[in-house]
């Protein structure tokens, strides 16, 4: 890259810290005039485009960021986030498993992979992935949160009748160490 593109991508990366996506992408469409060929570029637009809301324009970024680099995880990442938040949990796990084949210390693949298997329902592999982001990375927060989330919605919910008989026998005063079975 050369210094020119460096300096658009390093505003442009400046300005999405700040939440200015306009103004990102704006120097990011300059980087990738300069160099078509630019992954880096096309996956910060998409990144970008995304945070704007835009998710199938972020999709595009992401595909063309992978055609032109196969071997980064980090596209295959974020696009299987832009799938995640279009609903389309299937496709954003088979980015997050290309993430994580691509590059297995990856937290945030495992929790952006738990986080659309806790969507689908599937509680016990979100958790397991959730672990996973948390053995690599301590410090990052997200799967942290998620996980405590994705145990709270996989407990069935209790049987009413049996919570009838334990609340009965409670105002009775009988010892709760003797239920009853329904």
């Amino acid at each position: 890259m050369d210094a020119v593109s460096t300096q658009f991508i390093n505003r442009g990366n400046a300005y999405g810290n700040k939440g200015e996506w306009d103004r990102a992408i704006r120097d990011y469409d300059e980087v990738i005039r300069l160099e078509p060929q630019n992954a880096d570029a096309y996956n910060s637009h998409g990144i970008s485009y995304g945070s704007k809301g835009d998710d199938d324009r972020a999709i595009q970024d992401f595909n063309q960021a992978i055609q032109l680099d196969p071997q980064d995880a980090r596209a295959f990442n974020n696009r299987g986030n832009a799938y995640c938040k279009k609903g389309d949990y299937d496709n954003a796990i088979k980015d997050y498993d290309r993430a994580i084949e691509l590059n297995p210390n990856y937290a945030k693949a495992f929790n952006g992979r738990g986080g659309a298997f806790a969507r689908k329902g599937e509680y016990d592999r979100a958790i397991a992935d959730f672990d996973q982001a948390i053995r690599l990375d301590p410090q990052y927060k997200s799967p942290v949160e998620n996980r405590a989330l994705a145990i709270e919605k996989s407990r069935k919910p209790p049987n009413p009748l049996q919570q009838a008989i334990e609340r009965g026998i409670e105002a009775q005063g009988l010892a709760k160490s003797k239920p009853i079975r329904p």
